[in-house]
C-alpha cells in the first residue's frame, strides 16, 4: 500500500469515527502508479548536477558568501588535516576558523597601532612641552 493510500485510508477511517463522513460515502481508488521520487523539474527536464550547484552557488552569493579557491601543500595541508581531525571537523570548518582567528587578531593589531599613531601625531601637534627651571632661592 503506497503512504498516499494509506493516508487517504487513515482520514478517512478518523472522519468515519467522528462521525463526519458515513462509511457508505467513502470510495478509495487503488492504482498501481507511483509517485515521481526525486526533485522536481525546473521546466520539462530535470536539472543536471552541475545545473544545480549552480543555482546553490548564485543562492550563496546572494546571502553575501563569497567562493575562492586556495591551494596548500605539505606541512600546512598536515597541520590542517591534524586539526580536523582532532576537532572532529572538515577542512573547510578548520580553514574557517582559522581565518576567523588571523581576522580578529589582525583587527585588533591594526587599532592597537592606530591608537599608538594618534597618540603620537596629537604630541605632535601640541608642539615641544616648556618646563620651567626655578633657582634654588635667589
Amino acid at each position: 500500500m503506497s503512504l498516499n493510500l494509506w493516508y487517504k485510508a487513515t482520514l478517512a477511517s478518523n472522519q468515519i469515527k467522528s462521525n463526519q463522513i458515513k462509511s457508505n460515502q467513502i470510495k478509495l481508488k487503488v492504482t498501481d502508479s507511483q509517485t515521481k521520487r526525486g526533485r522536481k523539474p525546473i521546466g520539462s527536464q530535470p536539472m543536471s548536477a552541475a545545473e544545480r550547484k549552480m543555482r546553490s552557488r548564485q543562492r550563496l552569493k546572494e546571502a553575501g558568501s563569497a567562493e575562492f579557491m586556495i591551494r596548500l601543500q605539505g606541512e600546512t595541508l598536515e597541520l590542517i588535516d591534524e586539526l580536523a581531525k582532532f576537532e572532529n571537523s572538515n577542512r573547510i570548518a578548520v580553514l574557517q576558523k582559522l581565518l576567523t582567528i588571523g581576522i580578529s587578531h589582525t583587527s585588533k593589531t591594526i587599532n592597537k597601532l592606530t591608537k599608538q599613531l594618534k597618540t603620537k601625531k596629537d604630541k605632535e601637534e601640541r608642539g615641544p612641552r616648556i618646563v620651567k627651571i626655578s633657582s634654588g632661592g635667589k
